[in-house]
C-alpha cells in the first residue's frame, strides 16, 4: 500500500506536466533551465506562477520575447487563472495581451495613475490610441 506522500508527489508531477503542456513546454520537462531560449524561460517563470497557490500574481512583460502564437497562449493561460480565482496584475507594453486576458485597465506613468476602467469599447479604443501614438514617437 502506498503512503500519501508517494500519491501527493504524483498528482504534482501530474499537474506539472499539464502546466507545461499548456506552456508548449512538455518535452523540456528534463532539460535544465540555463539551456532554454528566453521565451521559454519567459513561459517557465509563468508556469511557477500557475503552480503557486497565490492569490495575487504580478507579471512583469510576461510575453517579452514571444511570438504571437506564444502570446495567445500566455493570454490564455492568464484567462484560466482568472477563473481560477486569482486577481492579476500584468505589467506590460503588449496590447495583444492586453485585449486577449485582461477584464480591468489601470494605466500607470511616471508613478502616477492616470486613468482606469474596466475592459471595454471605450478602454480598447483609448488603448490602441495611446499604442498607436506609442509607435510614432518611437519613429522620432
Amino acid at each position: 500500500m502506498g503512503n500519501a506522500f508517494e500519491t501527493d508527489g504524483a498528482a504534482e508531477k501530474a499537474r506539472s506536466k499539464e502546466i507545461l503542456e499548456s506552456l508548449d513546454l512538455a518535452d523540456k520537462m528534463e532539460l535544465h533551465p540555463m539551456s532554454l531560449s528566453g521565451g521559454e524561460k519567459q513561459r517557465v517563470a509563468i508556469g511557477s506562477a500557475i503552480a503557486s497557490n497565490k492569490e495575487f500574481l504580478i507579471f512583469d512583460e510576461p510575453t517579452s520575447g514571444l511570438d504571437y502564437c506564444h502570446i495567445l497562449e500566455v493570454a490564455e493561460n492568464l484567462k484560466q487563472l482568472r477563473r481560477l480565482g486569482k486577481t492579476l496584475f500584468p505589467i506590460t507594453h503588449d496590447p495583444e495581451l492586453i485585449y486577449k486576458s485582461c477584464s480591468y485597465v489601470l494605466f500607470i506613468e511616471n508613478r502616477k495613475v492616470l486613468w482606469h476602467h474596466p475592459m471595454d469599447a471605450d478602454t480598447v479604443i483609448r488603448l490602441r490610441e495611446f499604442f498607436s501614438s506609442e509607435k510614432k514617437g518611437s519613429k522620432k
